[in-house]
């Protein structure tokens, strides 16, 4: 490059030898270097911990090519060490900007990261992380954003998680699994409508949930909670043939709940207790559907180094807004998880539920119980779990009959998440669900398959 374009980096390498070392300029005369001698000279700087040195020599880079990634790195550095922390984030904004080479952008983005955090900006700082693990170039690098992203998270008194599901399925809108249905005591079969009847299509649902740390203590804190979620469907061509009056719109839900949340350790270093109380209100095909208050309490066991026990119980009051009445379900679950030799997770669980209400229809005394098994990573590419749970559900309602409605539901979940695929800290997981509801009351008899696409924090 010809000396009139290197002059402003010829002036800054100069003025950053003098800031370095005071007296060179009485004995040595001034030097010049190429721009990637001053690249490597200015990051030299940043190690020798003169970070003023090296944000002259970057300033002067800059002034020749203001596209420099790697001046932008430098000055990035040396601005955070001198604790200019505003110009230290426009620096890497800038160098996330120069560059498309995913290495380089890998470097940019835990630059920007690490300044974010150091601003107190931690959540903007967990983002960058993660936009940092999706480029990562080896194992060890992403283990790094990993691990500094657990301390981000456990620093940070806002947690934010999102969640994505995109669900084809056979019966979008619950509907019953018969053409027709009949009732003990009367001679009749009755056809039920299109609409009550099984519909194929598909639910896309969004959710976020947002946690604040009001309190913390060594063994104490206490969370203010906010969830969101919305659950869209559509329907299948033939089930628009099908059903002609039914829309989408119908089936769409939304919910919104705020609450708070208690976690404390009895003794140090033991298991915490977990506390939490909700309120949400829900809307079902764009009217208000229900609102709901819920008191759970729940503590996890720990024995040995391969068995981990829960225990959940939960009161909950909901009053359904279109007819005015009010349930109030309780339920109380045991879950069990067994770490094999060989990395896979065995687990299962029970639980036992009720609902009392002013009706007859929303009162019912029911079991659960369920096993899992958890495969690990298989081939290489994926991790694989499976899930069978079987529940038997009583209701106080008798239809016309003497015999009270009884009901047996089983369902079968097979999961494959990708392992080795990951966008900016999330991975895909495919969800195949099928279940059957069986019922002496034929009108509830339904049959589901659902396959699923959601994604999962990575770390």
């Amino acid at each position: 490059m010809r000396w009139r374009e290197l002059s402003p980096l010829w002036v800054a390498v100069l003025a950053a030898a003098l800031l370095a070392e005071p007296n060179a300029a009485q004995t040595a005369e001034p030097l010049r270097l190429s721009p990637e001698q001053a690249r490597d000279y200015a990051r030299d700087l940043i190690s020798a911990n003169q970070p003023a040195a090296a944000r002259a020599v970057a300033l002067g880079l800059l002034q020749a090519d203001p596209d420099d990634f790697s001046a932008l790195i430098t000055l990035a550095r040396a601005e955070a060490a001198l604790d200019h922390l505003p110009a230290a984030r426009r620096a890497a904004r800038a160098a996330w900007h120069a560059t498309k080479i995913p290495n380089d952008r890998f470097v940019a983005a835990a630059l920007r990261a690490q300044i974010l955090a150091r601003s107190d900006q931690l959540t903007f700082a967990q983002y960058w992380l993660r936009r940092a693990g999706e480029l990562a170039p080896n194992t060890a690098a992403r283990d790094l954003v990993a691990r500094d992203y657990a301390a981000l998270r456990a620093a940070n008194p806002l947690q934010v998680s999102v969640g994505a599901d995109f669900s084809p399925s056979s019966n979008v809108n619950n509907g019953s699994a018969n053409a027709t249905t009949t009732f003990e005591g009367l001679p009749f079969v009755f056809e039920l409508s299109p609409e009550a009847q099984a519909l194929s299509g598909g639910t896309a649902t969004l959710s976020a949930n947002l946690r604040y740390a009001l309190a913390r203590t060594d063994r104490n804190v206490t969370f203010l909670t906010l969830d969101v979620m919305s659950r869209w469907a559509w329907l299948s061509a033939a089930a628009k043939i099908a059903a002609p009056e039914a829309e989408a719109l119908n089936y769409r839900y939304f919910v919104v709940g705020i609450g708070l949340s208690h976690r404390w350790q009895p003794v140090p270093g033991g298991e915490p207790i977990n506390l939490s109380i909700r309120a949400d209100q829900a809307w079902y095909g764009g009217d208000p559907y229900s609102t709901g208050q819920s008191l759970t309490l729940s503590r996890d066991f720990t024995r040995g180094e391969t068995d981990r026990f829960g225990l959940t119980a939960t009161l909950a009051r909901t009053l359904y807004l279109r007819d005015g009445q009010t349930a109030y379900p309780t339920t109380l679950a045991l879950s069990w998880a067994h770490a094999m030799p060989t990395g896979d997770v065995v687990s299962s669980g029970v639980s036992i539920s009720s609902s009392s209400s002013e009706i007859e229809t929303r009162r019912y005394h029911g079991t659960s119980i369920n096993l899992g098994y958890d495969f690990g990573e298989v081939l290489g590419t994926f991790d694989l779990s499976t899930r069978l749970t079987q529940e038997w559900r009583g209701y106080e309602s008798k239809f016309t009959g003497s015999d009270l409605r009884r009901d047996s539901r089983i369902s079968a979940t097979l999961s494959a998440g990708a392992t080795h695929w990951d966008l900016f800290g999330f991975q895909p997981v495919v969800t195949i669900e099928m279940s059957h509801n069986q019922s002496n009351v034929d009108l509830y008899e339904t049959m589901t398959v659902n396959t699923g696409l959601s994604f999962r924090t990575s770390f």
